[in-house]
Parts: C-alpha cells; structure tokens; sequence
C-alpha cells in the first residue's frame, strides 16, 4: 500500500500549482479504512475520469501542460488496491483538482 499511497501523493503535488495545498485525511468506516487525497490541481474531465486507470492512459490536459509520466502509476494503485481487497475512485472537475477515494478492510475483516 505504501506504494500506493505515495504514488497519488506524487501525483496530487506533480498536477497542482506552486504553493498549492494537498490534503490527506484517513478515517475508519466501519470495518473500513478511506484514505482521501485532495489537490487543487488541473483536475480531470469527466469523460476521461474511468480512463485514467487504464494502462498508458495519459489525459488530455496532462499531455497540454507537458506533464510529465508514463500513464502507469493509476493502473498499479489501482492493482494495489484491489489486491487489498479495496476499491478506488475519482471525482474531479477540470480546474478544480481531484480527490482520490481509497477504501480498504481492516486486517482481519
């Protein structure tokens, strides 16, 4: 998971601004953990939102502003995540920023 996590910490900082805040919160729901990761940064357009996952997949805005990347790291957070027994989601608004949503079991659930 460790992997995971610093991938979309990687990403929430790589994709905003200078200066620009990310914000990391954990809590337990249930027999649940959610892990948020929140940035302000170009954010993703809905139509591209199920892409992203995807192996290679580069958004549009990204390849714009000459981000950096190989379209890789989602699809291993996402394979980490669901050989955790997780699930990962997106919402996002283009200009906006994004928040990642990390829903994992507690050990021994």
């Amino acid at each position: 998971m460790k992997l995971a996590v610093n991938n979309l910490l990687d990403n929430a900082v790589k994709f905003s601004p200078e200066n620009s805040e990310v914000k990391v919160t954990l809590e337990k729901q249930g027999e649940k953990l959610l892990l948020k990761i929140k940035d302000d940064g170009i954010g993703i357009p809905k139509n591209e939102q199920r892409s992203i996952f995807e192996k290679f997949y580069r958004a549009k805005d990204a390849l714009l502003n000459s981000i950096t990347g190989t379209g890789l790291g989602l699809t291993i957070v996402k394979q980490i995540v669901e050989a955790h027994n997780g699930e990962i989601g997106v919402e996002s608004e283009p200009g906006k920023g994004s928040m990642f949503m990390v829903t994992i079991p507690l050990c021994g659930t």
